[in-house]
């Protein structure tokens, strides 16, 4: 593979999610136009989901814009995608039916002054780390033994366990698991300066310019960025031979016509590939000409992950809708609904968020049908306990999905990341996706900007 990539190659990128847009939007900045995304749905955006109900938008999967998404929001001003700040939330107890403020709720255990000598001290040492950790990825860190250790345990080495519960908001109730469980470079990249700082006032009910969310919903604002790139959706790939310099990419087109659904087989050829899609042996298997390092890097023994629902209900009876999104305190254990968000005074939709255990796939409607009905009865047991009223009637919309792709403490130590930044352009094959770095916008679209400036020629490797 030559040091930079020609400006005239002719690159495939397999995915139209954050990773595979982000990727094609900087290689266009950086003086690219023969790309060709191709994504097997019929939409762009991934896991970026955004349905509108009664003229408003909710986001069924990526919500929240930080301070720390630079470069998503340098992006989102580039496509006038607009934002507003998201009002501040409460914590709600299900056993005594009352609400208190977050902040006062993650403070239990502990007196204030110890909490914020504790959060002072997360930020200066938080403020240390951006030397250390990459600006993209996760490379050279499994050297970093006093980063290799769950995020729980690095929070007692450095004397911060008064920190847990807050912690807990961002990492296990929006699905990335327990504290105990999760690597802490994972964390510590999530959660920056101005994350950090974010959390702290957002969860005191100070009114700030933070966090934000897309007036039109994250999938809309992936659907502005596709609109200067050439993306081909409802396009299943059937195989990819990767041989002499060259990929050759077999693949079905599928269309509506008068008379029904046609399929239109067809292949072409490129110069690179760069696999945006899940990098699981599941996903890749069907149409992948496997490599030995490939396989034992994407192998259901490496890449794990866990799974989200999100429920959007058409109204929640006799509450008043006072608070805009309330967590459930004591933290709820995994599988059971941790978030209800009502977004919107003058709109009736509440979104339910509930992270899950690494669910096994359903294969049978029915078995789905059963996971999505008894996850409805836990959020209406809830519900029953703010004296409210629901029911299954009132179910707009239910999302169950695959979520945070990753790998254990244990491939971190052993320096996945390193292997896998190694194969970057082997076979003229690129790969990037959440599991790089961390499933997270920003970062998602920092490594897309690592990889066009380290390994592309053009604006962006200046």
């Amino acid at each position: 593979m030559p040091n930079k990539i020609p400006l005239d190659s002719r690159i495939c990128i397999i995915g139209a999610g954050p990773a595979g847009l982000s990727h094609g939007h900087y290689l266009r900045k950086a003086g690219y136009n023969n790309i060709e995304i191709l994504e097997i749905n019929c939409k762009v955006g991934g896991k970026s989901h955004s349905l509108t109900f009664n003229n408003r938008s909710f986001d069924m999967g990526a919500n929240y814009l930080t301070p720390d998404y630079t470069h998503v929001m340098e992006m989102a001003r580039e496509v006038g995608a607009e934002m507003y700040h998201e009002k501040s939330p409460v914590a709600f107890n299900p056993e005594t039916g009352k609400f208190k403020p977050l902040l006062k709720a993650v403070m239990e255990g502990t007196t204030f002054f110890g909490f914020a000598k504790s959060a002072i001290r997360y930020f200066f040492i938080r403020w240390k780390l951006n030397g250390i950790l990459p600006f993209a990825g996760n490379m050279g860190l499994a050297d970093r033994a006093d980063l290799m250790v769950s995020f729980d345990q690095w929070l007692d080495n450095h004397k911060l366990g008064n920190l847990k519960k807050l912690f807990s908001i961002p990492t296990t109730m929006m699905g990335y698991g327990k504290l105990s469980e999760i690597p802490a470079p994972y964390v510590l990249r999530y959660i920056g300066v101005g994350t950090f700082r974010t959390m702290l006032m957002f969860g005191a009910g100070i009114s700030i310019a933070y966090p934000k969310r897309f007036v039109d919903g994250f999938q809309r604002f992936w659907q502005r960025i596709s609109w200067n790139l050439n993306v081909r959706t409802s396009v299943e790939i059937t195989r990819v031979l990767r041989k002499d310099g060259k990929i050759t990419v077999w693949y079905n087109e599928h269309r509506l016509k008068d008379d029904g659904r046609n399929v239109d087989p067809d292949k072409k050829e490129y110069d690179y590939l760069v696999i945006s899609c899940p990098l699981t042996f599941k996903t890749l298997d069907p149409f992948l000409d496997w490599r030995d390092n490939e396989k034992e890097m994407f192998s259901d023994e490496k890449v794990i992950h866990r799974t989200f629902g999100i429920t959007l209900l058409n109204d929640i009876k006799k509450v008043k809708h006072k608070w805009r999104v309330f967590h459930i305190f004591p933290l709820a254990e995994i599988n059971q609904p941790s978030i209800f968000a009502h977004q919107f005074p003058s709109n009736p939709a509440y979104e339910i968020y509930t992270p899950m255990t690494n669910l096994k796939e359903p294969t049978d409607p029915e078995e789905m049908k059963k996971i999505v009905a008894d996850l409805e009865e836990k959020a209406f047991r809830i519900i029953k306990s703010l004296k409210g009223d629901s029911n299954k009637e009132e179910v707009l919309h239910y999302d169950l999905w695959k979520y945070f792709y990753h790998v254990s403490l244990d491939d971190f130590k052993a320096g996945y990341f390193d292997k896998l930044e190694r194969m970057q352009g082997q076979e003229n094959t690129f790969y990037n996706m959440g599991l790089n770095s961390f499933e997270l916008i920003e970062p998602i679209t920092r490594y897309s900007k690592h990889l066009v400036s380290k390994y592309y020629v053009g604006k962006s490797s200046k």
